[in-house]
């Protein structure tokens, strides 16, 4: 295994207001710093001008010029249209994915798109706070019109698709297994991958802290999944509140969760997503936290 960059790294130096030049600037911090790696995301859709035009290319060559290894690219900012029972929710969706799809080989240095499965907002009132425990969580309403089995049958169709979109590509597709979505659970994951027509190129990102906060034991969750397990959010919590906190400042087992990981033959990099940094010292803090995880490998 290798230590490397969750996006996270971008948000704690820019927030969202992350440029252009702010993405080159974070690229050559990762490097300097000694981490094997840093996924790149578009949090909101704005950010897909981050890749526009020539720059997904030059993004591409930094990351070669410097020797960071392929990575992860986040596509959250496509979140709310995935699972959305408006067609034009679902046509937006697809024109987004494919021109993500495109600045990813553009770049040529993504071997995975990874994406949350938020529940349809024609469902779900409250995703500003979907964690259990964390202030109220949220309030899912499935009705005749809206029915779990109708979203079921959605999730299948829609996920089928995008795999055909990257069957014929290097990139591997992985879902974000955040508390109070579509698919969260070890159970859910399984049972579509039961589902679908082909999931050989489905894969999980192990967020770590996410799936803590659901209560699900890590060390289960991993050897179910198993060698779907093919990126990774290495953060820690109390449990309650996802906060990601450096690692060893909450109450996940990290000997345990590694354990796991060597188990089941997990050779990729634990990518560290420390969102806020208390006191500005974000390269202390990352640092800090690779040295953490270095005594577990």
């Amino acid at each position: 295994m290798q230590i490397g960059l969750s996006p996270a790294f971008l948000y704690a130096y820019y927030k969202e207001n992350i440029d252009y030049e702010g993405l080159l600037d974070c690229i050559r911090k990762a490097h300097k710093l000694g981490f094997d790696s840093l996924q790149l995301e578009i949090f909101l859709k704005e950010h897909i001008n981050n890749y526009m035009g020539n720059k997904a290319k030059e993004i591409g060559k930094l990351y070669k010029d410097l020797g960071l290894k392929n990575t992860v690219f986040c596509a959250h900012a496509l979140r709310e249209e995935l699972f959305s029972f408006d067609k034009n929710d679902e046509k937006n969706f697809f024109e987004d994915f494919k021109e993500v799809l495109n600045i990813c080989l553009e770049m040529d240095v993504i071997n995975i798109i990874n994406i949350p499965s938020y529940l349809p907002k024609q469902i779900f009132n409250n995703k500003e706070n979907p964690y259990p425990g964390a202030d109220l969580p949220g309030n899912i309403q499935f009705n005749k019109i809206y029915s779990f089995e109708k979203l079921w049958e959605m999730v299948v169709i829609r996920f089928n698709k995008i795999l055909d979109i990257i069957n014929d590509t290097k990139l591997y597709l992985t879902i974000e297994p955040i508390a109070l979505t579509t698919i969260s659970s070890s159970d859910s994951f399984l049972r579509l991958c039961d589902n679908l027509n082909n999931c050989l190129k489905l894969g999980l990102n192990l967020d770590v802290g996410h799936i803590f906060v659901q209560k699900e034991p890590l060390d289960t969750y991993i050897k179910k999944v198993n060698k779907k397990i093919l990126s990774t959010h290495i953060s820690d919590n109390d449990g309650i509140v996802p906060d990601h906190l450096p690692p060893g400042e909450g109450k996940i087992d990290w000997c345990l969760v590694i354990s796991a990981l060597k188990e089941v033959g997990f050779k990729g990099s634990l990518d560290i997503e420390i969102n806020y940094v208390k006191d500005g010292n974000v390269d202390e803090v990352y640092l800090n936290s690779k040295n953490f995880l270095l005594k577990y490998l």
